[in-house]
C-alpha cells in the first residue's frame, strides 16, 4: 500500500500543479484582454439590446397572455406538455387539470418554486424541470408511485431535496449542473431504492455521495467534472454498467475497482492519471475503456485479459509503446492511440481481426507493419502526422472507407490504395509524392480526395493522365484538393 500511496500523492501533486499553472495563464490572458474588450462589449450589448427588442415585437408568445395560451390546449386528452423558454416564476394552476399527463417539461422558464400538485398528477411518469432557478431543497414532494424520471439539472440546488425518498418508483434522476458540493454538504440519495440512472456531474463534489453503495439497482453513474479523489464505496455497486468520472483528480485504487463485476463502460477523460492498476483485469465485462488526455506513460499488460473489450481509447497520453497483450483482444473494434510518443507498432496488430477503426496519428512511427493489410474488417485508418516513408500493401482491405496518411514523408503513391474501391475519403496531403496514378479514377465511391502540398512533377504523360483522372472524379462530384498550377505559369 505504501507504493500506491506514493503514486497517489504524485498524481495529486501533478494535478494541483497543472491547475495552478492553468489559473496563472487565465489570469495573464484576462489582464491583457480586459481593456481591449471594453469597447467591443459595449457595442455587443447595444446590438443585443436591439435584437431583443426586435424579437419581442415578433414573438407570438409575447402577444398572448401565458395563462390564456394554456387554456387553449385540450387538457383532457393531452399526455405531453412541453414548455420551454417562457419566462414565469411558477407553474400555473391550470396545469393541474391535465389529468392524463405522462410527460411534463418546464425547462428554461425561470421558475423558483414548484407546488406539490405537480407531483400529484395521477399518470405522470416523466418530470423535467431543468434550466430553472430552483434553490430550495425543501421541495414539496408528496408520496408518489408513478414518476420514474426526474430532471432537476441546471438549477441552483445546494442540497439534495429531502423528500426525494417519497418518489417510490423513481429510476432515473438528473441533478447535474447544480451546487450540491459547494458548501461541503453531504449528498444523500441512499433511500432511492429503485434508482438505476444517476447524474451528479458538475456539482463541485469532493467525495462520493454518502451510502452510495445502498443503491443496489444503480446501472449508470455520471460524476464527471467534480473534484472527487477517492472511489471508496464504488466496490459494492455490483450492478453498475457505466461509470463516468472524467474531469476528476481521481486515483484508481484497486480496492475500489475489483467489485465492479458488471461494469461495461469506464470513462476517465482528463483525470491526470499516471497509473492504471493491474487489477483492472478484474473488470471482465468491460467493453469500453476510455482513458484519453491523461499522463499515462504505460498501459498494464493485464488489459489484454479484458476479453470482452471492444473500444480502447488512450489518445493524448505519454505512451512510448503498446504492450503486445493488447493485440490479443479478439473482440476489439476500435483502438485509439492517437497523439502519444509511440515509435513502433508490432506486427501482432494483425491479430485484431475484428478491428474496424484504428487511430495511429501524431506519433513517431517510421514504419507500419505489413500485417495491417490482413485486417479485413478495417473501415477507418488514421496514421497522419508520423514519419512514414512508405505504406504496406492494403489492397485486401475491401471495407476501408477512410484513409488519412497526410503529414508524413511518403515519397511514392501507394499502388494498393488505387484498389480500395470502397474508399470515401483519401488524404495524402503534405507528403513527398512526385507522381499520382491514372488509376485513382477507379475509386468510384470517393467523396473527398486531398493530394495537395506534395512534390508533384507537373509535366509529362503521367501527369496529363492523372489530370484526366482528376477531371473524371470532379465530374462525379468528388471534392478535390490539389495544387493546380496557376494560369499563365
Amino acid at each position: 500500500m505504501h507504493q500506491l500511496d506514493s503514486i497517489s500523492a504524485k498524481q495529486r501533486y501533478l494535478w494541483e500543479d497543472s491547475l495552478r499553472r492553468r489559473e496563472e495563464r487565465i489570469t495573464q490572458f484576462n489582464a491583457k484582454e480586459k481593456d481591449s474588450n471594453k469597447a467591443w462589449l459595449a457595442q455587443h450589448e447595444d446590438f443585443m439590446k436591439k435584437m431583443r427588442l426586435e424579437q419581442a415585437k415578433n414573438d407570438s408568445l409575447s402577444l398572448i397572455k401565458y395563462d390564456s395560451l394554456l387554456s387553449h390546449v385540450n387538457y383532457k386528452d393531452s399526455s405531453r406538455l412541453i414548455i420551454r423558454d417562457v419566462p414565469c416564476k411558477s407553474i400555473p394552476e391550470q396545469v393541474y387539470a391535465y389529468k392524463n399527463l405522462v410527460k411534463l417539461v418546464y425547462a428554461k422558464t425561470e421558475i423558483t418554486y414548484i407546488d406539490k400538485g405537480i407531483f400529484e398528477l395521477p399518470k405522470l411518469d416523466t418530470l423535467v424541470l431543468s434550466q430553472n432557478e430552483l434553490i430550495d431543497s425543501k421541495l414539496p414532494i408528496p408520496k408518489n408511485e408513478t414518476i420514474t424520471f426526474l430532471d432537476l439539472s441546471n438549477n441552483k440546488l445546494t442540497t439534495t431535496p429531502k423528500k426525494l425518498k417519497n418518489l417510490k418508483e423513481l429510476k432515473a434522476l438528473k441533478l447535474n449542473d447544480n451546487l450540491l458540493g459547494a458548501n461541503g454538504c453531504k449528498v444523500k440519495l441512499h433511500k432511492l431504492k429503485k434508482i438505476e440512472y444517476l447524474n451528479l456531474s458538475n456539482n463541485e463534489l469532493t467525495e462520493l455521495p454518502k451510502k452510495l453503495y445502498k443503491l443496489k439497482n444503480l446501472t449508470e453513474l455520471y460524476l464527471n467534472n467534480n473534484s472527487i479523489t477517492s472511489l471508496k464505496g464504488l466496490e459494492k455497486l455490483h450492478n453498475l454498467k457505466e461509470l463516468e468520472l472524467s474531469g476528476n483528480p481521481v486515483f484508481l485504487d484497486p480496492r475500489y475497482l475489483v467489485g465492479l463485476d458488471s461494469l461495461e463502460k469506464l470513462t476517465l477523460h482528463k483525470c491526470g492519471l499516471i497509473y492504471i492498476p493491474p487489477e483492472i483485469d478484474q473488470l471482465q465485462n468491460l467493453k469500453k475503456l476510455i482513458l484519453p488526455e491523461n499522463w499515462l506513460t504505460s498501459i498494464p499488460p493485464e488489459i489484454g485479459d479484458l476479453h470482452k473489450l471492444e473500444n480502447l481509447m488512450v489518445y493524448k497520453n505519454r505512451l512510448t509503446s503498446v504492450p503486445d497483450e493488447i493485440y490479443g483482444l479478439k473482440n476489439l473494434l476500435w483502438l485509439d492511440i492517437y497523439h502519444n510518443q509511440i515509435t513502433e507498432i508490432s506486427d501482432k496488430i494483425g491479430q485484431l481481426s475484428k478491428l474496424e477503426i484504428l487511430f495511429l496519428s501524431y506519433n513517431k512511427l517510421k514504419v507500419l507493419p505489413d500485417t495491417l493489410g490482413s485486417m479485413l474488417q478495417l473501415k477507418e485508418l488514421y496514421a497522419h502526422h508520423n514519419q512514414l516513408r512508405a505504406v504496406p500493401n492494403l489492397s485486401r482491405l475491401k471495407n476501408l472507407e477512410y484513409l488519412h496518411l497526410y503529414n508524413n514523408h511518403i515519397t511514392e503513391f501507394p499502388e494498393s490504395v488505387a484498389k480500395l474501391t470502397q474508399l470515401k475519403e483519401l488524404n495524402l496531403s503534405d507528403n513527398l509524392i512526385t507522381e499520382f496514378p491514372y488509376e485513382i479514377r477507379n475509386l468510384t465511391n470517393l467523396k473527398f480526395i486531398y493530394l495537395d502540398h506534395n512534390q508533384t512533377i507537373m509535366y509529362g504523360l503521367p501527369y496529363e493522365r492523372f489530370k484526366m483522372a482528376l477531371k473524371e472524379l470532379n465530374d462525379k462530384g468528388v471534392r478535390i484538393k490539389f495544387d493546380y498550377p496557376r494560369k499563365g505559369n
